[in-house]
Protein backbone atom coordinates (compact mmCIF):
# COMPACT_ATOMS: atom_id res chain seq x y z
CA UNK A 1 0.00 0.00 0.00
CA UNK A 2 1.45 3.34 -1.06
CA UNK A 3 0.95 6.18 1.43
CA UNK A 4 1.69 9.90 1.22
CA UNK A 5 3.52 11.56 4.10
CA UNK A 6 1.43 14.58 5.03
CA UNK A 7 4.46 16.70 6.01
CA UNK A 8 7.12 15.81 3.43
CA UNK A 9 4.64 14.98 0.61
CA UNK A 10 6.74 11.92 -0.23
CA UNK A 11 5.38 8.49 -1.06
CA UNK A 12 6.34 5.31 0.73
CA UNK A 13 5.07 1.76 0.22
CA UNK A 14 4.21 -0.45 3.19
CA UNK A 15 3.50 -4.14 3.58
CA UNK A 16 0.23 -5.06 5.29
CA UNK A 17 2.01 -6.09 8.48
CA UNK A 18 4.01 -2.89 8.99
CA UNK A 19 1.64 -0.11 7.96
CA UNK A 20 1.59 2.90 10.28
CA UNK A 21 -1.71 4.51 11.33
CA UNK A 22 -3.04 6.42 8.33
CA UNK A 23 -5.91 8.70 7.41
CA UNK A 24 -7.83 7.96 4.22
CA UNK A 25 -9.50 10.43 1.88
CA UNK A 26 -12.92 10.31 0.26
CA UNK A 27 -13.97 12.80 -2.39
CA UNK A 28 -15.93 13.31 -5.60
CA UNK A 29 -13.59 12.93 -8.55
CA UNK A 30 -13.16 15.81 -11.01
CA UNK A 31 -11.42 16.08 -14.37
CA UNK A 32 -8.17 17.56 -13.06
CA UNK A 33 -7.26 15.14 -10.27
CA UNK A 34 -3.57 14.92 -9.41
CA UNK A 35 -2.16 11.54 -10.50
CA UNK A 36 0.69 9.49 -9.07
CA UNK A 37 3.09 10.73 -11.75
CA UNK A 38 1.91 14.31 -11.31
CA UNK A 39 2.85 14.19 -7.65
CA UNK A 40 6.02 12.19 -8.19
CA UNK A 41 7.28 14.58 -10.88
CA UNK A 42 5.90 17.73 -9.20
CA UNK A 43 3.87 18.73 -12.23
CA UNK A 44 0.38 20.26 -12.60
CA UNK A 45 0.79 21.80 -9.15
CA UNK A 46 -1.64 24.65 -9.86
CA UNK A 47 -4.65 22.41 -10.52
CA UNK A 48 -7.63 22.07 -8.21
CA UNK A 49 -6.80 18.37 -7.87
CA UNK A 50 -3.33 19.09 -6.50
CA UNK A 51 -4.74 21.74 -4.17
CA UNK A 52 -7.24 19.20 -2.87
CA UNK A 53 -4.52 16.68 -2.01
CA UNK A 54 -2.63 19.41 -0.14
CA UNK A 55 -5.87 20.31 1.64
CA UNK A 56 -6.22 16.74 2.91
CA UNK A 57 -2.59 16.70 4.09
CA UNK A 58 -2.96 20.02 5.90
CA UNK A 59 -6.18 18.82 7.52
CA UNK A 60 -4.53 15.65 8.83
CA UNK A 61 -1.64 17.66 10.28
CA UNK A 62 -4.05 20.16 11.81
CA UNK A 63 -6.14 17.45 13.45
CA UNK A 64 -2.99 15.84 14.87
CA UNK A 65 -2.23 19.11 16.64
CA UNK A 66 -5.73 20.27 17.51
CA UNK A 67 -7.26 17.05 18.75
CA UNK A 68 -4.22 15.05 19.75
CA UNK A 69 -5.38 11.89 21.52
CA UNK A 70 -4.68 11.31 25.17
CA UNK A 71 -2.22 8.58 26.07
CA UNK A 72 -5.05 6.42 27.41
CA UNK A 73 -6.95 6.54 24.12
CA UNK A 74 -3.79 5.88 22.16
CA UNK A 75 -2.94 2.88 24.35
CA UNK A 76 -6.42 1.49 23.75
CA UNK A 77 -5.91 1.83 20.01
CA UNK A 78 -9.01 4.01 19.73
CA UNK A 79 -7.33 7.00 18.16
CA UNK A 80 -3.93 7.51 16.64
CA UNK A 81 -1.77 10.31 15.39
CA UNK A 82 -1.62 10.01 11.60
CA UNK A 83 1.40 11.15 9.62
CA UNK A 84 0.29 9.33 6.48
CA UNK A 85 -2.57 9.71 4.01
CA UNK A 86 -4.05 7.46 1.35
CA UNK A 87 -5.99 9.11 -1.47
CA UNK A 88 -7.04 7.18 -4.55
CA UNK A 89 -6.19 9.89 -7.08
CA UNK A 90 -2.42 9.91 -6.52
CA UNK A 91 -1.57 6.92 -4.31
CA UNK A 92 -2.34 4.44 -7.11
CA UNK A 93 -0.23 4.26 -10.26
CA UNK A 94 -3.11 3.62 -12.63
CA UNK A 95 -0.74 3.00 -15.52
CA UNK A 96 0.30 -0.24 -13.78
CA UNK A 97 -2.51 -2.73 -14.45
CA UNK A 98 -1.50 -5.14 -11.69
CA UNK A 99 -1.31 -2.34 -9.12
CA UNK A 100 -4.68 -0.96 -10.21
CA UNK A 101 -6.30 -4.40 -9.90
CA UNK A 102 -4.82 -5.00 -6.46
CA UNK A 103 -5.88 -1.55 -5.29
CA UNK A 104 -9.48 -1.86 -6.48
CA UNK A 105 -9.84 -5.25 -4.82
CA UNK A 106 -8.15 -4.06 -1.60
CA UNK A 107 -9.83 -0.68 -1.30
CA UNK A 108 -12.71 -1.73 0.93
CA UNK A 109 -10.27 -3.27 3.43
CA UNK A 110 -8.02 -0.21 3.26
CA UNK A 111 -10.94 2.04 4.18
CA UNK A 112 -11.86 -0.33 6.99
CA UNK A 113 -8.32 -0.33 8.38
CA UNK A 114 -7.86 3.46 8.32
CA UNK A 115 -7.59 5.35 11.60
CA UNK A 116 -10.05 7.90 10.21
CA UNK A 117 -11.66 8.75 6.87
CA UNK A 118 -12.05 12.38 5.83
CA UNK A 119 -14.85 12.95 3.29
CA UNK A 120 -14.54 16.23 1.40
CA UNK A 121 -17.87 17.47 0.03
CA UNK A 122 -17.03 20.14 -2.53
CA UNK A 123 -20.69 21.07 -3.04
CA UNK A 124 -21.56 21.68 0.62
CA UNK A 125 -21.24 25.16 2.11
CA UNK A 126 -19.58 25.83 5.48
CA UNK A 127 -21.63 24.95 8.53
CA UNK A 128 -23.88 27.82 9.64
CA UNK A 129 -27.10 26.37 10.96
CA UNK A 130 -27.42 22.64 11.53
CA UNK A 131 -30.75 22.36 9.70
CA UNK A 132 -29.43 24.15 6.63
CA UNK A 133 -26.18 22.17 6.58
CA UNK A 134 -28.11 18.91 7.03
CA UNK A 135 -30.16 19.75 3.93
CA UNK A 136 -27.00 20.59 1.96
CA UNK A 137 -25.46 17.35 3.16
CA UNK A 138 -28.43 15.32 1.90
CA UNK A 139 -28.20 16.99 -1.52
CA UNK A 140 -24.47 16.40 -1.94
CA UNK A 141 -23.26 14.46 -4.97
CA UNK A 142 -21.14 12.42 -2.58
CA UNK A 143 -24.25 10.42 -1.61
CA UNK A 144 -25.08 9.69 -5.24
CA UNK A 145 -21.80 8.12 -6.35
CA UNK A 146 -21.00 4.43 -6.51
CA UNK A 147 -17.50 4.47 -5.05
CA UNK A 148 -18.45 6.53 -2.01
CA UNK A 149 -20.79 3.79 -0.75
CA UNK A 150 -17.87 1.69 0.52
CA UNK A 151 -16.19 4.86 1.75
CA UNK A 152 -19.18 5.52 4.00
CA UNK A 153 -19.63 1.96 5.27
CA UNK A 154 -16.13 0.52 5.70
CA UNK A 155 -14.36 3.05 7.99
CA UNK A 156 -15.11 3.08 11.70
CA UNK A 157 -14.99 6.89 11.64
CA UNK A 158 -15.84 9.24 8.77
CA UNK A 159 -15.47 13.00 9.25
CA UNK A 160 -17.45 15.12 6.78
CA UNK A 161 -15.96 18.38 5.50
CA UNK A 162 -17.51 21.38 3.77
CA UNK A 163 -15.90 22.96 0.71
CA UNK A 164 -13.75 25.22 2.92
CA UNK A 165 -12.56 22.20 4.97
CA UNK A 166 -14.80 23.15 7.88
CA UNK A 167 -15.97 20.08 9.81
CA UNK A 168 -19.68 19.32 9.36
CA UNK A 169 -19.86 16.30 11.66
CA UNK A 170 -18.96 12.63 11.69
CA UNK A 171 -20.15 9.06 11.82
CA UNK A 172 -18.51 6.51 14.08
CA UNK A 173 -18.82 2.98 15.40
CA UNK A 174 -18.39 3.86 19.07
CA UNK A 175 -20.91 4.10 21.88
CA UNK A 176 -22.11 7.60 22.76
CA UNK A 177 -19.84 7.63 25.82
CA UNK A 178 -16.71 6.53 23.97
CA UNK A 179 -17.56 8.79 21.01
CA UNK A 180 -17.48 11.82 23.28
CA UNK A 181 -13.83 11.10 24.06
CA UNK A 182 -12.46 9.50 20.91
CA UNK A 183 -14.19 11.78 18.40
CA UNK A 184 -13.32 15.05 20.09
CA UNK A 185 -12.97 17.73 17.41
CA UNK A 186 -14.99 15.81 14.81
CA UNK A 187 -18.26 17.71 15.27
CA UNK A 188 -21.75 16.31 15.84
CA UNK A 189 -22.43 12.60 15.48
CA UNK A 190 -24.45 12.12 12.27
CA UNK A 191 -25.19 8.37 12.26
CA UNK A 192 -28.97 8.84 12.38
CA UNK A 193 -29.00 11.54 9.70
CA UNK A 194 -26.78 9.45 7.41
CA UNK A 195 -29.14 6.49 7.75
CA UNK A 196 -32.04 8.76 6.75
CA UNK A 197 -30.16 10.16 3.75
CA UNK A 198 -28.93 6.82 2.41
CA UNK A 199 -31.57 4.31 3.49
CA UNK A 200 -28.81 2.20 5.03
CA UNK A 201 -29.70 0.82 8.49
CA UNK A 202 -28.17 2.82 11.32
CA UNK A 203 -26.53 -0.30 12.77
CA UNK A 204 -24.65 -0.70 9.47
CA UNK A 205 -23.66 2.98 9.44
CA UNK A 206 -22.15 2.49 12.91
CA UNK A 207 -20.98 -1.11 12.69
CA UNK A 208 -17.75 -1.79 14.62
CA UNK A 209 -16.21 -4.08 12.00
CA UNK A 210 -16.70 -4.81 8.30
CA UNK A 211 -17.02 -8.49 9.24
CA UNK A 212 -20.58 -7.68 10.36
CA UNK A 213 -21.54 -7.31 6.69
CA UNK A 214 -21.42 -11.09 6.31
CA UNK A 215 -24.75 -11.27 8.13
CA UNK A 216 -26.45 -9.01 5.57
CA UNK A 217 -27.94 -10.46 2.39
CA UNK A 218 -26.53 -9.65 -1.02
CA UNK A 219 -29.95 -8.40 -2.05
CA UNK A 220 -30.01 -5.84 0.76
CA UNK A 221 -26.49 -4.64 -0.01
CA UNK A 222 -27.41 -4.22 -3.67
CA UNK A 223 -30.42 -2.12 -2.69
CA UNK A 224 -28.08 0.52 -1.24
CA UNK A 225 -26.70 1.20 -4.74
CA UNK A 226 -30.00 1.94 -6.48
CA UNK A 227 -29.63 5.74 -6.41
CA UNK A 228 -25.90 5.77 -7.06
CA UNK A 229 -24.04 6.07 -10.35
CA UNK A 230 -20.50 5.93 -11.70
CA UNK A 231 -18.80 7.71 -14.59
CA UNK A 232 -17.47 4.47 -16.09
CA UNK A 233 -19.98 1.67 -16.71
CA UNK A 234 -17.53 -0.92 -15.44
CA UNK A 235 -17.24 0.84 -12.10
CA UNK A 236 -20.87 0.02 -11.32
CA UNK A 237 -19.55 -3.50 -10.72
CA UNK A 238 -16.02 -2.76 -9.50
CA UNK A 239 -17.15 -0.39 -6.73
CA UNK A 240 -19.10 -3.27 -5.11
CA UNK A 241 -16.30 -5.84 -4.89
CA UNK A 242 -15.37 -5.17 -1.27
CA UNK A 243 -18.94 -4.72 -0.11
CA UNK A 244 -19.90 -8.08 -1.64
CA UNK A 245 -16.62 -9.74 -0.61
CA UNK A 246 -15.69 -11.00 -4.08
CA UNK A 247 -12.63 -10.62 -6.30
CA UNK A 248 -12.54 -9.93 -10.02
CA UNK A 249 -9.80 -8.31 -12.07
CA UNK A 250 -10.92 -4.98 -13.53
CA UNK A 251 -10.88 -4.74 -17.32
CA UNK A 252 -11.70 -1.21 -18.37
CA UNK A 253 -13.33 -1.26 -21.77
CA UNK A 254 -15.45 -4.36 -21.09
CA UNK A 255 -18.52 -2.21 -20.42
CA UNK A 256 -21.59 -3.96 -19.03
CA UNK A 257 -19.84 -7.35 -19.13
CA UNK A 258 -18.19 -6.31 -15.86
CA UNK A 259 -21.61 -6.70 -14.26
CA UNK A 260 -22.02 -10.15 -15.80
CA UNK A 261 -18.66 -11.23 -14.39
CA UNK A 262 -19.60 -9.90 -10.97
CA UNK A 263 -22.84 -11.90 -11.00
CA UNK A 264 -21.00 -15.04 -12.10
CA UNK A 265 -18.48 -14.62 -9.30
CA UNK A 266 -21.24 -14.11 -6.75
CA UNK A 267 -23.06 -17.23 -7.88
CA UNK A 268 -19.85 -19.24 -7.74
CA UNK A 269 -18.74 -18.06 -4.29
CA UNK A 270 -22.03 -17.66 -2.49
CA UNK A 271 -24.25 -20.18 -4.22
CA UNK A 272 -27.14 -19.40 -1.90
CA UNK A 273 -28.55 -16.22 -3.35
CA UNK A 274 -29.12 -15.06 -6.89
CA UNK A 275 -29.37 -11.27 -6.66
CA UNK A 276 -31.47 -9.43 -9.15
CA UNK A 277 -29.29 -7.57 -11.59
CA UNK A 278 -29.53 -3.87 -10.91
CA UNK A 279 -30.36 -2.00 -14.09
CA UNK A 280 -27.36 -0.25 -15.57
Amino acid sequence: MRLLNTSTLEFRSFADNDRPPYAIASHRWRADESTFKDFQQKRNVLTAGHTKVLGFCQLVDRMNTRAGPSRALNDLGLRHRCDWLWIDSCCINKEDGAELSESINSMFRWYGDAAVCYAYLADVQPNQKFRASALDLARSEWFKRGWTLQELIAPRTVVFLANDWDILGHKCAYSEQVCGKVCRGYGDRLNKLLAQITGIPIDVIGMPSISHLRNISVEQKMSWTERRSTTRIEDQAYCLLGLLDVFISPIYGEGEYAWTRLMQQLEGEIGKEEPDVVST
